[in-house]
């Protein structure tokens, strides 16, 4: 493997990229959701707010996606020896992108969808079907970010180990 320029390049792209993804769903979970939801009196104006920064960390996710593949790809010019470790890495980035789209396109456009139907949504019931539906694909939501979570830190050493020198 050729120690370029053009090689460093490459790595620091895919590496930023990656640490935006992971980074980012990390600092929202752990972060941004618990001190928004926390500091509100009003759960459905943190849940507007962090929504908000989901629909951005969303693109950025798929942003990433798309930098990680193009990455990826491009290694095999520059590797030879580890085509199933960089083929592996590109399944895990596909499938991570995948979950992405799936969680961004399917239970947050419902959720959104109820919030507008309902104004009132702090003072349904538990009980309320709508509130139980909504908590249902928020659970779906959060187990799907978070399996994403894990799935980045396995990119995260697959790239290690796959584009070391």
């Amino acid at each position: 493997m050729p120690a370029s320029g053009i090689w460093n390049l490459i790595l620091w792209i895919h590496y930023t990229a990656l640490a935006l993804w992971i980074g980012g769903i990390s600092f929202l979970c752990l972060v941004a959701a618990p001190v928004v939801h926390h500091s509100m009196a009003s759960k459905a104006v943190a849940g507007e707010i962090v929504g908000k920064i989901l629909k951005r960390l969303n693109v950025i996710e798929l942003g990433s996606c798309f930098v990680l593949i193009s990455t990826t790809l491009t290694s095999f010019h520059f590797i030879s020896g580890r085509e199933k470790l960089l083929w592996d890495l590109m399944l895990g980035v596909i499938f991570m992108g995948i979950l992405t789209v799936f969680y961004a396109y399917h239970p947050t456009p419902r959720m959104d969808s109820m919030k507008e139907k309902i104004p009132a949504f702090d003072s349904l019931s538990a009980n309320h079907a709508a509130k139980i539906e909504f908590n249902r694909l928020h659970r779906i939501y959060v187990k799907l970010m978070s399996l994403n979570l894990v799935l980045g830190l396995m990119v995260l050493y697959g790239s290690v180990v796959a584009l070391k020198g």
